[in-house]
């Protein structure tokens, strides 16, 4: 469960300011409206991974989150399709050094 948690919230932290920076970019006119949604998404993430997330781990019995963990990966490698996770980290990484962190 852990390891699923900690994916979840590695790929929105990555992904998340990449985006609204790239909608800043092409909307500077509504760029305050972008930061406050920036903001607002910070202090979501941050409410899961220090509330939420902790609580689950200790609500969830280990077998329930270990077959939890086993079906998410099943549907990654079932409908998203082996490597794409990869891909996916590649393509932020290019969007980094493209836009910033």
């Amino acid at each position: 469960m852990v390891r699923l948690v900690v994916g979840i919230a590695e790929r929105r932290r990555c992904w998340a300011p990449i985006v609204l920076r790239r909608c800043q970019a092409q909307h500077g006119a509504r760029s305050q409206r972008f930061a406050t949604y920036e903001d607002l998404l910070r202090i979501h993430i941050e409410k899961e991974e220090q509330v939420l997330f902790p609580m689950a781990e200790e609500l969830v019995p280990p077998d329930a989150a270990a077959d939890l963990v086993a079906r998410f990966d099943a549907i990654e490698r079932e409908r998203v399709g082996e490597g794409k996770h990869e891909e996916y980290h590649a393509m932020l990484d290019r969007l980094k050094a493209i836009y910033g962190s």
